[in-house]
This record gives C-alpha cells, structure tokens and sequence, in this order.
C-alpha cells in the first residue's frame, strides 16, 4: 500500500472530525439565530454549508487533489437518470422503517425543523433544502469524504463508513438512523455508475418529497392535532407495527434497487467497477482499514451528544 494512500485515509478521517465540530458551532449558531425565520434558514444553510465545503477545499489542496478528480462529476446517460430515481425510491420503505423505529424513543426531527421554517415561501425552502444542500453535502460525502476513504483500496468499507458519517453529521438519533442508509444507498450508486450526478439527483427527490409534503398536508396536520388536544397521537406499538410491515416491503424492493443498479452500471460501461465493490475478501487482503483514530473520535463525540440531546 502506497504511503501517500494511507495519509490521504488519515487525513480523511481528521477531515470528517473538523467537519463534525464545526457542525456543532454553526448548529448552536444558527438556533440561537432567529430561529424559524426566513433569516434563520438562510443563516443555517450558508454556515452548514460552510462547515462542509471549506475544509473540503483544504483537504483536496493539502493532498494535491483536484475537485474534478474527487467529485467525479461526469455525465451520465438520460436513462440512468431515471433509473437513478427508481433506485432511490426502493430504498423508501427501508428508511421509513429506520424512522418508524427511532419514533419509538425520539420525536421526528426533521418534520420540527420544518415545521419552524414552513411560513417560509414554498421556492425558497426548496431551494435552501432541496437543492442547495443536497449537493453540498454529497460533494462532501459521496465526492470528497468516498473518493479519500476508498483511497486505502476498501470500497465496499469506505461506502459504509462514509454513510455512517453522513447520519451522525445531522447529530440526532432520529435522522442519523435513515440518513445512514441512504448514505450507504448513495455510496453504492456513486461507484456503481462513477458519477456523483446520480446520487445529488436522488438526494434531491428524497429532499424535494419532504419540502412538498410537508406543505401539502400542512393543513391538514393541523387539523388532526387540533383533533387530538394537541397531543401526540403516535405510540411505540403503532411504529413498531408500521417499522414491520416496511422491514418487510423492503425485502422485495431492496433486491429490485441491486438490479436496477446491475443495469445502470452496465449501462454507464462500469460492469467490473459494479462487482468490485463487493470483493470485500480482496479488498481486506490488501486494503487500509477506513476506522482510523479521527473517524473513532468522531463518532464517539457524535453518539455522545446525540444522546445527551435526546434524554434532555
């Protein structure tokens, strides 16, 4: 294994815990900030933001790595694009039954934090949450963060690691559990088809399902609140039941996301790259391993706050 590999790893690693504590101050910065305000929102997204990018151009810079290089941002073919969105939409059940189960022990955190800002006109939370941040967050992960990862020659490792990243970054129980997932789901679609075009296009329709069904059923979600007292009408056994029946929906569309990624990659001409990632047994012969010291820290600090702030 090529030292400078193993460095790039390592610095990998510290780059993701940079990120991390930066997260944390511009998340204490952005609540104390007009919180639920159109002001509020764009103060949140240019410091998330921020925290994301810059010490991804420090990183790309001190390893002599350029954008083009690390993002792979190469185009794709029109059918990938569709087959793109398929592929995220058999990973649907999967991360409703990751949000049922969290439900049981944690409130819905995403659909607070837009509920504080749905006041706001329906574009500009489209494209702050939609758009803006999507690729913002998978030219960080599934750009910089896989493509350093991945450089100690474990994909299949980096793809995990990288998604289990990306779901402790949003820093509560309730979203680390699904956005792990799809992390993991975009990894896997990024080196499949070699292009992070298709991961931000699926990013994007997850975000954009979100921002529009929170303002199309706004009304009436107030409504059955009003109809329930105020009260929280959900109990443990009812998302227990609701995370089943999902676990067992995505036994089928699970294995029907594999085979429309089989077909994009071999569209896309990646057909070894597609098998690759699975060769796990040559990858831990010759690979360096992806939980580096940064990684370990992170995710201990990482777990350490995200239950703090779920029993305070």
């Amino acid at each position: 294994m090529d030292r400078k590999q193993t460095e790039i790893v390592q610095d990998t690693g510290w780059l993701y815990l940079v990120i991390l504590i930066l997260f944390f101050a511009s998340m204490i910065f952005s609540e104390a900030a007009s919180e639920g305000s159109i002001i509020g929102l764009i103060v949140s997204l240019v410091l998330s933001d921020g925290a994301l990018i810059l010490p991804c151009l420090v990183f790309m810079r001190i390893n002599h790595r350029s954008p083009v290089q690390m993002l792979r941002l190469r185009r794709i073919r029109i059918s990938t694009m569709f087959l793109s969105a398929l592929y995220v939409i058999c990973w649907y059940p999967m991360i409703a039954a990751m949000n049922a189960i969290t439900m049981i022990f944690t409130d819905n955190t995403a659909e607070q934090m837009m509920e504080e800002v749905s006041d706001a006109p329906f574009p500009l939370v489209w494209l702050t949450v939609a758009f803006i941040a999507p690729f913002m967050e998978e030219a960080a992960f599934r750009g910089v963060m896989l493509s350093g990862l991945k450089s100690g020659g474990r994909i299949f490792s980096a793809i995990i690691v990288q998604g289990i990243l990306f779901g402790f970054l949003h820093l509560n129980l309730n979203q680390m559990a699904y956005a792990s997932v799809l992390g993991i789901a975009f990894g896997i679609l990024v080196e499949a088809t070699g292009s992070l075009w298709t991961s931000f296009l699926g990013h994007m329709l997850v975000n954009t399902v979100g921002v529009s069904s929170m303002y199309a059923l706004k009304d009436v979600a107030e409504t059955l609140s009003g109809a329930a007292g105020g009260e929280d009408a959900g109990s443990p056994l009812l998302f227990l039941g609701a995370a089943g029946v999902m676990l067992v929906v995505s036994c089928i569309t699970v294995p029907l996301a594999m085979l429309l990624l089989r077909a994009m990659s071999y569209s896309e001409g990646r057909d070894e790259k597609f098998h690759r990632i699975f060769r796990r047994r040559e990858q831990k012969n010759t690979g360096e391993a992806v939980l580096s010291l940064p990684v370990i820290l992170a995710l201990v600090l990482g777990g350490v706050f995200m239950i703090i702030r779920a029993v305070a």
